[in-house]
């Protein structure tokens, strides 16, 4: 079987510090693959028929909100001291490591951790994000607009440590069935869920992470969750259909986040 590096950990290691040189980047997921594929038109069709943009809520806890996107913004902040070219060089030598590990492995039916370490600025962003945000109530699209909610998921998304708290706030937003948490934010949260329990070791819940046994051939990273129930649970979240997105990742030969690329439609 054709080994293959989880599209995450290569995420998760370009965010922690990683050069580009270091790494070599999967094929994109291409919209002429939508086409291509049986259902696919049609269901494009549907989304934009769905897309009748209102006007974007607005955030009745608005101080949150701009606490939540200056954390993001922080992320892509750039430091030139000593101490953060340091925690870069570090960060860079355990991304390759643990990208060297998922090489060497079996990647399409053995659970692999890729969690990274991580490095000051990133644990301290997870600290802060961990203060503001009640895992028993997380905040709703309401309370801090869509703008705010995608600060949440910019910053779980550039981490690649702590799973065990990634998984909780996941699943704590899925669980709380806000209403503003459209199409887009409920892919990425359970991209969220299925990364993290990836990084425990654990199978994956909702089907979002693939692997390219080969050329031409995407399946489903094993193990998974209760595999027989996994169409509902996609469907209860209103992602993708599962044929249709191993259709069009097969077609383009990519692995990496759907949320990504489609997470306008």
């Amino acid at each position: 079987m054709k080994a293959t590096a989880s599209c995450a950990a290569i995420l998760a290691a370009l965010l922690a510090g990683t050069a580009m040189a270091h790494v070599a980047l999967p094929n994109t997921i291409s919209m002429a693959s939508v086409d291509r594929c049986p259902g696919g038109p049609e269901w494009l069709e549907s989304l934009r028929e769905r897309r009748a943009a209102g006007p974007r809520p607005v955030a009745t806890n608005p101080a949150l909100r701009d606490r939540l996107i200056a954390l993001d913004r922080d992320r892509h902040a750039t430091d030139y001291s000593q101490a953060a070219a340091e925690a870069a060089a570090a960060a860079e030598a355990a991304a390759a490591a643990a990208l060297a590990a998922i090489h060497a492995g079996d990647s399409g039916s053995t659970p692999e951790s890729t969690s990274l370490p991580a490095s000051p600025r990133e644990a301290s962003r997870l600290s802060r994000l961990q203060a503001l945000v009640d895992l028993q109530k997380p905040p709703t699209v309401a309370e801090i607009g869509l703008d705010g909610m995608d600060a949440v998921f910019s910053v779980l998304e550039g981490s690649a440590s702590q799973p065990q708290f990634r998984l909780r706030l996941g699943e704590a937003l899925l669980r709380s069935a806000d209403p503003g948490l459209d199409r887009a934010s409920r892919r990425r949260a359970a991209e969220l869920v299925d990364r993290a329990l990836h990084d425990l070791g654990e199978p994956q819940r909702y089907g979002t992470l693939f692997v390219i046994e080969a050329p031409g051939r995407a399946i489903l990273r094993r193990p998974v969750e209760s595999e027989a129930g996994l169409k509902a649970r996609r469907a209860g979240l209103g992602l993708v259909p599962l044929a249709l997105e191993t259709c069009v990742r097969s077609d383009s030969e990519s692995d990496m986040p759907w949320s990504l690329l489609f997470g306008f439609l």
